[in-house]
Order: C-alpha cells, then sequence, then structure tokens
C-alpha cells in the first residue's frame, strides 16, 4: 500500500513538519504524524500546541518501545584532547555592550568609563593565555557582553591566533569591522556565534533598544560573508522572536547561516544580582510548560531526554554541589580577571582572583576546594537528593545563585520544567512528583 503524499515529504524534514503543523492543525493528521514522525522529531509535536491526546500517548508509547534500543547522543563539537588540567577558557572580555537587551543577564552600558577601567588589560590577557599552555589549553571562546566592545579586540584575537589556539566567538555581529573581519580570515575560528534579535528594523529595536541594531548587525554578516568566515544564528526565547520563528529562518537561510537556528529554552537571572533586572527577565519567562516543550523541540531531546530518565545510570546526588562538568577541564574568566568554574557561578565564595594568582594555583589549590562544596540545605537534600529526574535536572549552584542569591537553594521554575518535560514524555503522571517516586516504580508503570 502507497504511503501517503505527507510522510514521505517530511519523513527527514523538521521544517517541512514544523510548517505543516502549524499552518495544518488537523487533530487527524497530528495523530498520523504521531505514529510515523522519525523519533528524532517526535518532540517537535509534544511541543505543538495542536497535540491531540491520542497523539501524545502514541508518542510516549513508541518511546517506550523504540526508544531504548537507540544510543544517547553526545552534543558539541569534535573537542581535541588536553595534555593536561586545561583544555578549554571562556573569556569574557568585557560585560559592556552596545545594545541594551530587554532579557540579558550581564551586559553593561557601552561607555561606562568605570566599569572599563577596571577590565583586564591586554597583557593579562597573554599572560593567562601563556598560563594556560602550560597547562594543556587548546581552545579559548570570547564572549561578553559584546567582546567587540573593547578597542583592541583584534590583537587580543591575534594573540590567541598566535598561541595555536581555537577560538570561538560569541557577539552580536554589530561591531564588525572589514580590519576585525580580516583578522579572523587569516586565523579562521572555529566558530562564530551571531545573536540574532529580529528580522527587521523594528523587530530588533524593541528587543535591543537601538534603531540602528538591525541594519549594524546585516553589516557585520556582510563583512563575515565577505571574507567566507562560516557563522550560525541563535536567539532568546523571547514571546515575538518565538512565535515570528519561520521569519527569522528564512532570513537565516537567506544571510547563509550554517546549522540549524538554535535558541535558549531560559532567559538566566542577572548574573551580579540585580533585583530590578531579574524582576524583568522573571516577568518575560516562558511558563514552565512552555519551557519543558520548547526544550524537547530540539532534534533528538525527547528520545535521549526518555532514555536518560529511564537508566538506572547517570548523574546521581553524591552530597557535592557541583555534580556537572564545571571545573573539570573547561573555566571561565570574566571581565576583571576572576576565575569562575562556569559562566553563571558568581558566588563570592566561589570565584578566585587571578589578578593576584595564577591558573595552576587556582587549578591545584581553588578549584577541588569548589568541586568538595557539599549541600547542607535539608530541602534541597530530601527532594533533590530523592527525585528520580535529578540526574538529568536542569538546576544547579550556578542556577541557584543566579535564582535565589545562594548555592544550594531550589529553583523551583525549573524544577517545574524538568516535571513537566517528565510529564510530556510519559516518565510521570500528572502531578506526580519526581521525590515522592523511586526509579523502579517509574520502570514498573510507566517506562
Amino acid at each position: 500500500m502507497r504511503k501517503p503524499l505527507v510522510f514521505s515529504r517530511i519523513m527527514m524534514n523538521e521544517r517541512r513538519l514544523r510548517q505543516i503543523v502549524n499552518d495544518s492543525p488537523d487533530p487527524r493528521l497530528i495523530n498520523y504524524l504521531a505514529k510515523v514522525t522519525p523519533l528524532r522529531f517526535v518532540g517537535f509535536l509534544l511541543g505543538s500546541k495542536h497535540i491531540t491526546p491520542q497523539a501524545k500517548l502514541a508518542i510516549q508509547n513508541r518511546l517506550k518501545k523504540e526508544a531504548p534500543r537507540i544510543p544517547l547522543k553526545k552534543k558539541g563539537y569534535r573537542q581535541e584532547k588536553s595534555d593536561g588540567p586545561l583544555r578549554m577558557l571562556d573569556i569574557e572580555l568585557t560585560e559592556r555592550c552596545n545594545f541594551s537587551c530587554c532579557h540579558c543577564y550581564i551586559c553593561q552600558r557601552l561607555n561606562d568609563k568605570e566599569i572599563q577601567v577596571q577590565e583586564m588589560t591586554l597583557d593579562l590577557i597573554n599572560s593567562l593565555l601563556l598560563q594556560g599552555l602550560k597547562l594543556g589549553l587548546k581552545a579559548v571562546r570570547f564572549t561578553g557582553g559584546e567582546p567587540m566592545a573593547r578597542s583592541d579586540f583584534a590583537a587580543i584575537y591575534n594573540l590567541a591566533a598566535k598561541h595555536n589556539l581555537d577560538i570561538s566567538l560569541s557577539t552580536n555581529a554589530t561591531l564588525i569591522t572589514g580590519s576585525i573581519a580580516k583578522a579572523m580570515a587569516e586565523n579562521p575560528p572555529c566558530s562564530v556565534s551571531v545573536s540574532i534579535y529580529g528580522w527587521d528594523d523594528a523587530s530588533c529595536e524593541a528587543i535591543t533598544g537601538r534603531k540602528w541594531g538591525f541594519k549594524a548587525f546585516l553589516r557585520g554578516i556582510e563583512w563575515l560573508k565577505r571574507y567566507k568566515i562560516p557563522f550560525d544564528l541563535k536567539y532568546p526565547p523571547i514571546r515575538n522572536l518565538i512565535d515570528n520563528r519561520e521569519k527569522i529562518e528564512r532570513l537565516a537561510r537567506l544571510l547563509g547561516s550554517t546549522g540549524s537556528l538554535p535558541n535558549a529554552w531560559e532567559m538566566t537571572m542577572r548574573a551580579r544580582r540585580e533585583e530590578e533586572f531579574n524582576q524583568r527577565i522573571c516577568a518575560m519567562r516562558l511558563s514552565p510548560v512552555e519551557a519543558a516543550k520548547l526544550r524537547l523541540m530540539e532534534c533528538d531531546m525527547a528520545v535521549n531526554e526518555y532514555c536518560a530518565f529511564a537508566s538506572t545510570s547517570g548523574k546521581r546526588f553524591t552530597g557535592r554541589l557541583l555534580n556537572c562538568r564545571a571545573g573539570r577541564d573547561r573555566l571561565t574568566v570574566d571581565a576583571y580577571g576572576n576565575l569562575q568554574l562556569c559562566l553563571e557561578l558568581r558566588h563570592p565564595s566561589t570565584i578566585y582572583d587571578l589578578k593576584t594568582g595564577n591558573l595552576k594555583a587556582a587549578i591545584e589549590e581553588y578549584v577541588p576546594a569548589v568541586l568538595d562544596l557539599r549541600f547542607s540545605n535539608e530541602e534541597t537534600i530530601n527532594r533533590c537528593g530523592k527525585c528520580i529526574l535529578y540526574k538529568r535536572c536542569i538546576t544547579c549552584p550556578a542556577c541557584s545563585w543566579t535564582e535565589n542569591g545562594t548555592l544550594e537553594s531550589i529553583s523551583e521554575y525549573h524544577c517545574q520544567v524538568m516535571h513537566f518535560e517528565a510529564q510530556l514524555l510519559g516518565v510521570l503522571e500528572k502531578d506526580q512528583k519526581g521525590w515522592e517516586t523511586t526509579i523502579d516504580q517509574v520502570t514498573t508503570s510507566r517506562l
């Protein structure tokens, strides 16, 4: 029997599948797609506002039957192994930015002289790179703020290139000039991740607060294209951008972006704990159920998450605060020369001043001490320590810091996101709590 035409057309095409579901929310079509869509795309159906109870149950049954036979996929670029304790440094060159985005967790005013004089000097940055090389450093990522807000950005970039480091860059592209693009072309970066905040002047201004923002963005992209520097685009989960994803995707294809068009599913609170900004960011966030759906809409995410929940192995609650890869072979340096285990973890007790110390001492003394920090909050121990979702949970000390100003309190927002995700996948029933359920119960009844 010949397969329906719709099946053959969307079999391996996420964009076409997305378009069909958005344009034709026919329950019969949704039910049919739930049965035939490749597992790598079923998360998009689960996240669709047109999903039917029958379709959701069909997907959950498919995951139960088919997902355990699929190996988990590891994400990220292929990384060169280090011959020392340090493989990569994320360096925030500045917190200043020429945009004033309503959602940003870090940015300071572009012309803030008081901030500027506190930033690391070129000599200190070079010293850190030289120290890193002795410890096995292979790669560096420059971020911000907007890293090109520094007038010496080209010199910093050339230093990293001179040391034969793999260079990655996160930017809004608006400050890219011909000289910067030429420097990048002479020593091509491994990746250039460009933030896109709209598809025209008005949409971009609404987010960045700058009338010229979109034109400057296009000009920067043209410089990258002129010097044949590959780039990919990403955008934050601002409601207007999510609702107009098709417009952004169309623009991305016209501009020649490589790869998919990812967006973060959450908005991080201000890293410096400014309450006024935090309230604004919190008000702009997606609801927990919307965030859970957005997480699952990434290719392969639904099957990977299901397999992880179903597995008896994985991250376990050991009593240590940090059970992630933070501080293992990748560290962060903020704009002022402070070493951190990751970008968000800025609690005063977890930072190390590299202006008075050095990378070697930090890795030998500071990092092990932070990694050995233990939970003492009884509520967190009794909830997170017993929760079957902990092995894939998105909350962590960095998250706790940005959300609550502590290292070990529970972020209710992120906890709810994980529970809604587990419910969409069929791991938990509605209103069932992960810490009130054992993995044996889940494996027997649901998985």
